[in-house]
């Protein structure tokens, strides 16, 4: 099965070199629109990554990409011709894995297709590493609240407090931070 890429080509005299190049990356067009607003119904058929040729002022066209970025966790390509400084920031922070400026050539189509796929599969392991560490800290907030409460209530240490929290959990088959939640919410009825 050969993956597939969404193509959205403002410059149909670019259409054959891009199709080219991505035949040569060894993917296929799955499909070929000509307005970036159409997106949206467009990206359903999960295509490999999406490939913007876009001509005239970035700007406007950058929001609706971060928009459908947000929305669709996908790699976005960007050619453009020219782009200001502001643009390029906005760029970036809007999601876009390669923007290439003045450079749409069928041989570097596939080099730039490999970059983008690696950029965003590093980018969505730092994501869900970044996700891990933050349930990691509320766990931890958990717990410590529940290690709180079992010292007010039964004067226990604060190590007595986390034995008891590990005790329960490995007895019930559950994680600390599920006990630590039980614990505070019946602290809120005895309280």
């Amino acid at each position: 099965m050969v993956n597939k890429i969404l193509l959205v080509n403002e410059e149909q005299r670019c259409s054959d070199i891009l199709n080219e190049g991505i035949i040569l990356a060894g993917y296929s067009v799955q499909q070929e629109i000509n307005v970036v607003p159409t997106l949206a119904f467009s990206i359903k058929d999960n295509p490999e990554a999406i490939i913007f040729n876009l001509n005239g002022s970035l700007s406007q066209k950058l929001i609706l990409i971060e928009e459908m970025h947000s929305t669709s966790a996908l790699p976005v390509i960007v050619f453009a011709e020219s782009a200001s400084k502001n643009e390029i920031s906005q760029a970036i922070k809007s999601g876009i894995h390669a923007l290439i400026i003045n450079g749409l050539v069928k041989e570097r189509i596939p080099a730039i297709i490999d970059m983008a796929l690696i950029r965003f599969n590093e980018e969505q392991s730092r994501l869900e590493e970044l996700l891990l560490i933050k349930r990691n800290l509320e766990d931890r907030k958990i717990i410590d609240r529940a290690k709180g409460v079992l010292m007010d209530l039964r004067g226990m240490k604060e190590q007595e407090a986390y034995q008891s929290l590990r005790k329960i959990a490995m007895d019930q088959n559950k994680c600390m931070a599920e006990v630590g939640s039980d614990v505070i919410e019946m602290f809120k009825y005895i309280a």
